[in-house]
């Protein structure tokens, strides 16, 4: 192949070059996925110097007898794992360690009130919303970072505590459409006119795939959609004839709000882990607020460059780019139903315990509590579509409202399901 341009010793040095949507190569040997150079004080001090954070902590644990610093330390991961290879491993190792065993709503873990179970609004997660001096706020660093690192998952209110409603509405128009196309798609002539999963190559991937597909007799339907880079059409094309022009504009419309989310969680959660390990420390290796900043600059072009929205780079901006013609990220509807195959209890395991294989995956909350994701802190499956609906619930009481209904009024416009108000 052609020789590099240019070669790095370290991230930071990278970043100063490097703009988005431009094309890079790099190669990774034995990279420390953990390096911890100063003490258990030191770190608490730098973390947080005036102690508000460690008060803040306290109150969470509330009559908790753990000492405080271990409440702020309780983000990281002290697991020894030293290789990109040990994190593979590690991986499959939690995988086929956790529990098997299926359980219904009501003997489900529904999380705890501390910090990183609680429901965040989307405001906090803009870029608008960080510091006015250019660091990321640090209650939101701390919330975002706890749910992800400790339970795996973080839960985000898209309508800020029922106050702006423009995205919720997107979201119950994809929900319909979805609802509307798994109807349509259970008759089996309608079905068989749709593409199996097929490769698209012009996502740059052999793993991209677009198509439609049923398993274990039907209990389980995807249907793996894609933007077509240029034009925004949506693939596969034939989709379009099952989804009609208002369901592929909402799907369209729901994509574009989870990406945005992504991205911001990923920005977030890339410039605390970047404070943490020093990466943009000045030379004489004293913490400062320059690094915060620097960080958190990083973090956004990272998150916008790792983050695919299928959107083309703007005409305006001269940067080398050989994104592909068609998104790497996909737009997955899924069905999981139990057919009825189960050995009598009243909740059956349809789609077992597995790591997805995306950078981040973002997940509409549904009426129906069917995903779990393992919690490390807790040792057990935890469903945040339930915690999402005490959230909800919680809420409509709090306001004198009938939660029951499962339904939420808006002022100026049609009645919304509670659920699409929420991404996990």
């Amino acid at each position: 192949g052609e020789p590099l341009s240019k070669l790095y010793d370290s991230l930071e040095d990278a970043v100063e070059d490097w703009t988005p949507g431009q094309t890079f190569d790099f190669v990774v040997r034995q990279v420390p996925a953990k390096i911890r150079e100063l003490s258990l004080d030191e770190l608490v001090q730098a973390l947080d110097p005036d102690g508000s954070l460690r008060e803040e902590a306290k109150e969470l644990r509330g009559v908790d007898s753990s000492p405080d610093e271990e409440a702020l330390l309780s983000i990281f991961d002290d697991s020894p794992i030293s290789s990109l290879e040990e994190l593979a491993s590690d991986c499959v190792r939690r995988t086929e360690e956790t529990p098997r065993e299926a359980t219904d709503e009501k003997n489900a873990f529904t999380g705890l009130d501390s910090k990183g179970y609680r429901v965040i609004n989307r405001s906090r997660l803009l870029r608008d919303s960080i510091n006015q001096d250019g660091t990321e706020n640090e209650s939101t660093l701390m919330h975002v970072m706890n749910a992800l690192v400790s339970h795996g998952v973080l839960i985000v209110d898209l309508t800020d505590g029922g106050t702006s409603y423009k995205n919720a509405e997107m979201m119950a128009k994809m929900w319909e459409a979805t609802e509307d196309f798994f109807d349509k798609v259970s008759d089996a002539a309608l079905a068989s006119r749709l593409p199996g999963m097929t490769t698209v190559m012009e996502a740059g991937s052999h793993h991209a795939k677009v198509g439609y597909a049923e398993y274990d007799s039907g209990s389980m339907k995807f249907l793996e959609t894609r933007r077509e880079r240029k034009k925004g059409d949506l693939l596969p094309a034939e989709a379009k004839e099952v989804l009609g022009d208002d369901g592929r504009l909402a799907l369209q419309s729901a994509f574009d709000i989870a990406t945005q989310v992504g991205k911001d969680v990923i920005r977030i959660a890339v410039a605390a882990s970047s404070v943490e390990h020093g990466a943009f420390l000045q030379n004489d290796g004293e913490e400062s607020r320059d690094q915060k900043i620097l960080a958190s600059q990083a973090a956004t072009l990272l998150a916008n460059e790792l983050v695919d929205d299928g959107k083309p780079l703007s005409s305006n901006l001269e940067i080398d780019s050989a994104e592909g013609d068609v998104s790497m990220s996909p737009h997955r509807l899924c069905r999981y139903a139990d057919e009825g195959k189960g050995n009598g209890s009243s909740s059956r395991e349809v789609f077992g315990a597995h790591t997805d294989s995306s950078f981040v995956t973002i997940v509409p909350v549904a009426a129906v509590s069917g995903l779990e994701v393992f919690d490390e802190e807790a040792s057990k499956w935890y469903r945040p579509e339930l915690k999402a609906r005490a959230h909800w619930e919680a809420e409509q009481s709090s306001r004198g409202k009938d939660p029951s209904s499962l339904v939420e009024e808006i002022t100026e416009g049609e009645p919304i399901p509670w659920h699409s108000r929420y991404l996990a």
